[in-house]
């Protein structure tokens, strides 16, 4: 019987302090695969596969903005691949201590911001095999990790160069 009590306070509490999700609307869901960052001077822009855009004063904020300012639930849990353009490569540093992408996310860079909703399909069929994770534990080791780099070629696709 205490057993049952303990487990009712228990859920009473989660449910008080918010700790358990409210219902979400599937159809409200913005399941996001691939996240475009850019930097221009101090702003960083975040670009999904989705359609959403956002920008910040740094990779928290920007990603932070994107899901409040999203028509929808946006939904970074489900992200396979972030592609550091324009400037971000400073970021790599950063990308791992942020909260919300997945750590087994794939990275790439890109001289140039590339559209990712065609860039989905591409590295869908030719993933790199650099991930957050495997950035932090080279920065812990204080290794080098060279990131492969995504580039547009002549006839307007994608090339990935490891």
């Amino acid at each position: 019987m205490k057993r049952i009590g303990w487990i009712l306070l228990a859920a009473v509490l989660l449910r008080l302090f918010g700790l358990a999700p409210a219902g979400t609307d599937v159809a409200e869901l913005l399941p996001a695969q691939v996240v475009c960052i850019g930097c221009a001077g101090r702003t960083v822009t975040v670009q999904t596969d989705n359609g959403v855009r956002a920008a910040g004063a740094d990779l928290e904020r920007a990603l932070d903005r994107a899901e409040h300012t999203a028509e929808g639930t946006l939904f970074f849990g489900t992200v396979e691949h972030v592609i550091l353009c324009e400037g971000a490569e400073r970021l790599s540093a950063e990308l791992p201590d942020q909260t919300k992408l997945r750590p087994a996310a794939k990275v790439y860079l890109a001289p140039e911001c590339v559209d990712p909703a065609r860039a989905a399909a591409y590295l869908r069929a030719h993933p790199g095999r650099v991930t957050i994770s495997a950035m932090e534990a080279a920065r812990l080791a204080g290794q080098p990790l060279r990131l492969p780099q995504v580039r547009r070629t002549a006839e307007g696709g994608l090339l990935l160069e490891p």
